[in-house]
């Protein structure tokens, strides 16, 4: 049997022994059958080793993999998450800009007959989604919106752990792909959720997004970083003191830290200019609250900027207002 089977009115039984046949036509002979082994192993089997059906034309593959998704409900409700997972890596494993659109096309199909009942499940199709679609440069058909992934992921009642891990993934690509602010909410998101912040994986997501924070050039608001108990545990970390100084410090506060760890900022993925910048904005909208009228002279902010002309200075002033 070299095409794809058809099933017309034959039992899940017969369904799976196809399969089976069509798989070693098409040279996977799986060590597993109906008989001696049962119809839930038989599935998994053919789950994991799915990818021989990828290498058929599309509307063979299409054929098989729909009627491997039509057996799901052979499998225990426990056991269910590890069959769709194993389809999800198969279905995004050699993605080429040739394929993605249609193996998007068949994971769509997996997410949509996942019941209710099993919805957590969707979260591993979703993040498949997302990888295939990275991959085929057509990532506005996914929800990226970190605040909107999170309302699914509860509606799916997914686990911390698998909502974590979805949203480290949502967080790289919307990175790669230049949105940083939305990729510092994904994992603001993600901090939020730990019930034992004081994890090495804790401390290292922290440190991750107060250095996106820091760097992403339209983030002047840090304050709700501190509220998160994970960062709060990186109180023996000079990242954190330097997290604090763009909460509250100054601009000489952000020199004297440099000065005082020599190399710090540059060996964290810092740009040092960038930083002495965005320090000098917050530090002049500072002073600007603080005066009276609101009102800063250029000589005042020449002193306390380290500015060295008026010119400079009023650069910055426009700055400040388009960064608004």
């Amino acid at each position: 049997m070299s095409s794809a089977p058809a099933f017309i009115d034959v039992s899940e039984q017969a369904q799976a022994e196809e399969l089976l046949e069509y798989y070693e036509s098409r040279g996977q002979k799986l060590a597993v059958t109906v008989a001696d082994n049962g119809m839930s192993t038989v599935v998994h089997a053919l789950a994991e080793h799915c990818g021989i059906c990828l290498r058929s034309s599309d509307e063979d593959s299409l054929a098989t993999m729909t009627s491997i998704f039509s057996l799901f409900h052979m499998v225990p409700p426990h056991e269910l998450g590890t069959v769709v997972l194993n389809i999800c890596k198969q279905i995004g494993s050699e993605i080429t800009e040739k394929n993605a659109k249609f193996r998007f096309a068949l994971l769509k199909t997996l997410f949509s007959i996942i019941e209710d009942g099993h919805t957590a499940h969707r979260a591993d199709v979703w993040l498949h989604m997302l990888l295939v679609a990275r991959k085929g440069n057509f990532l506005r058909l996914v929800t990226t919106d970190p605040a909107e992934v999170q309302k699914n992921f509860e509606s799916w009642k997914c686990s911390t752990d698998k909502q974590q891990h979805a949203l480290r993934s949502l967080h790289d690509i919307l990175q790669e792909t230049g949105k940083t602010s939305s990729a510092t909410d994904a994992l603001v998101l993600l901090l939020s959720m730990y019930t034992n912040p004081g994890t090495a994986q804790a401390r290292e997501d922290a440190k991750k997004c107060i250095l996106d924070s820091i760097r992403e050039p339209k983030t002047y608001l840090f304050d709700r970083l501190l509220r998160l108990p994970a960062v709060q545990q990186m109180k023996d970390d000079a990242l954190f003191k330097l997290l604090n100084i763009f909460v509250s410090g100054t601009f000489s506060d952000f020199i004297d830290f440099n000065n005082a760890n020599k190399s710090f900022v540059e060996e964290s993925g810092l740009d040092a200019s960038k930083c002495e910048h965005k320090m000098r904005l917050l530090t002049f909208v500072s002073l600007a609250a603080a005066a009276a009228a609101g009102e800063v002279s250029f000589a005042t902010m020449k002193q306390d900027l380290s500015l060295e002309t008026d010119e400079d200075a009023e650069m910055l002033v426009l700055d400040a207002i388009r960064a608004r």
